[in-house]
């Protein structure tokens, strides 16, 4: 099912700003990426690869995976609703 203009959010699905934490890569690499036209010529799609939703951009794992490779580190989902 698609809910973001698009993009499946049943696939791994991330912030820009949490994606380049988890690729150890400045905040604004990935907004220059869309600025400079990288992300099409990576053959990726606006609406089902990346997509802005209000203030917030989005883009999925197979994206990133794609563009960088590999995640450098991992990190841990918080859940702020889990009961201790």
């Amino acid at each position: 099912m698609s809910m973001n203009g698009g993009i499946d959010t049943t696939k791994n699905v991330y912030t820009f700003p949490y994606a380049s934490e988890m690729w150890e890569l400045k905040e604004n690499v990935l907004r220059q990426a869309v600025r400079d036209g990288r992300m099409e010529r990576m053959l990726l799609k606006y609406g089902s690869d990346y997509v802005k939703q209000g203030r917030i951009w989005l883009i999925t794992d197979m994206s990133m995976r794609k563009m960088y490779g590999p995640p450098k580190k991992e990190i841990k989902n918080v859940n702020p609703y889990k009961k201790k």
